[in-house]
């Protein structure tokens, strides 16, 4: 018997496999709408604080709470004009972990010395323990 030398032949299937991708981009598009439809974006309210220079300090990430002293004498709590008592309330308010992340003091550099400190000691009496004055940096 002859044996044929050289390559074989084998049949392969001739059919190919596809996936649809126009549904797959339909989907994706549909959440991307959803959950553009269901975030919450939040702008939160500027002021402006003019602060004193300083030539030593970090930029901070955003701290849990933020109270700012203007020289007319407005008082601002996360953005939200406040009086003195609401500061204090919301401050005893704050749970363990928010205490712990400290509080960030915006004053103008005009404002009197012992508002800023009255605000501190809210602080302290409400168990906070870090706080943060902020300053602008020195350009000169």
């Amino acid at each position: 018997m002859r044996r044929l030398r050289g390559r074989r032949h084998v049949l392969r299937a001739t059919h190919s496999i596809s996936i649809p991708i126009t549904p797959l981009i339909d989907i994706v598009f549909l959440l991307l709408i959803y959950f553009m439809l269901v975030s919450n974006f939040i702008e939160e309210q500027q002021f402006l604080v003019n602060l004193p220079p300083s030539s030593r300090g970090e930029t901070q990430t955003k701290g849990p709470i933020v109270v700012a002293l203007k020289r007319n004498g407005d008082l601002f709590i996360d953005g939200r004009q406040a009086t003195e008592n609401g500061i204090r309330k919301r401050l005893e308010g704050l749970s363990p972990r928010a205490k712990q992340e400290g509080l960030e003091l915006r004053a103008e550099k005009d404002v009197a010395v012992e508002r800023v400190v009255k605000i501190m000691d809210m602080a302290k009496e409400a168990g906070i323990k870090k706080v943060m004055i902020s300053t602008q940096r020195d350009t000169s």
